[in-house]
C-alpha cells in the first residue's frame, strides 16, 4: 500500500477594498398587484435619477431581488379572536450600484438619495473591483501553506516528500464584500445641508479572507 501524508493548508489574504456598494431596499403595499409593479418600477427610475444627479451612470443600478405578495392585516374580531384579511398586494425590492471609492463622490450620492420623495433602507459595504486575482491569490497562498507543512511533517518523520497525488478544494464563491453598516442617519442627516457643503470621511478596513486546501503527498 502506498505512503502518504494528507496536510491541510490555509491560506490568507487581506485587501484593501476599491468599490463602494450602497444597497437599498423598498417595500409597500398596494391595493392592486398592478400598482405593486408600477410602484416598484418608479422606485428604480427615481434611484436612477438620483444617481445620475450626483455623476453616476443610470445603468449601475441593478435589482438584486424583487418580489410580490399577497399581504394580510391581523385584527380581532368582535369575540377578541385573531382573525386576518386580505389588504393589498406588498411587494420587496433589493437595489444596489456600485462606485470607486471617493468620499466626495458618496456625499454627493448621500445627498440626492435624500431628496427621494421615497424612503428605502440604505446600507453601505465595500469591495474588491477584480475579486478573481484575489481568490487566485487565496488559493495560491493555502498551497504554499500545506508545502510547508508537508515538508515539516516529513522532515521531523525522518521520510522523504514524494509528488502530490491528489489536491482536494470546495471551490466555494468567495465573496470579497465588506460587512455592510446602516446608512440611514448619515442619509437622514443630509436633507438638512446644502448639496455642495456635505462632506464625508470615510476609510474602510481592509478586507480579510481565509480558505483551505488540502493535499496528498507521497511519502518515501
Amino acid at each position: 500500500m502506498e505512503k502518504t501524508v494528507r496536510v491541510t493548508g490555509t491560506g490568507k489574504v487581506s485587501i484593501k477594498p476599491n468599490i463602494t456598494i450602497i444597497n437599498l431596499e423598498f417595500s409597500n403595499v398596494l391595493p392592486t398587484y398592478e400598482d405593486a409593479l408600477k410602484a416598484s418600477a418608479l422606485d428604480v427610475s427615481t434611484v436612477k435619477d438620483a444617481i445620475a444627479k450626483a455623476g453616476i451612470d443610470r445603468e449601475t443600478l441593478k435589482t438584486t431581488n424583487f418580489s410580490v405578495d399577497a399581504h394580510y392585516e391581523s385584527y380581532r374580531d368582535e369575540k377578541g379572536n385573531y382573525k386576518s384579511k386580505f389588504d393589498g398586494y406588498e411587494y420587496h425590492q433589493s437595489l444596489r450600484f456600485k462606485f470607486d471609492i471617493d468620499n466626495k463622490m458618496l456625499g454627493r450620492v448621500l445627498y440626492q438619495l435624500s431628496t427621494i420623495n421615497v424612503e428605502p433602507r440604505f446600507r453601505i459595504g465595500y469591495g474588491v473591483k477584480n475579486a478573481e486575482d484575489a481568490k487566485n491569490e487565496l488559493l495560491g497562498n493555502a498551497i504554499s501553506d500545506a508545502k510547508k507543512k508537508a515538508e515539516i511533517i516529513s522532515k521531523a518523520a525522518g521520510v522523504e516528500l514524494g509528488e502530490i497525488l491528489d489536491i482536494n478544494y470546495s471551490w466555494l464563491d468567495i465573496e470579497f464584500n465588506s460587512r455592510s453598516y446602516d446608512l440611514q442617519p448619515e442619509v437622514m442627516m443630509c436633507k438638512s445641508m446644502p448639496e455642495e457643503g456635505f462632506d464625508i470621511d470615510i476609510e474602510p478596513d481592509d478586507i480579510e479572507k481565509s480558505d483551505n486546501v488540502t493535499l496528498v503527498f507521497k511519502i518515501k
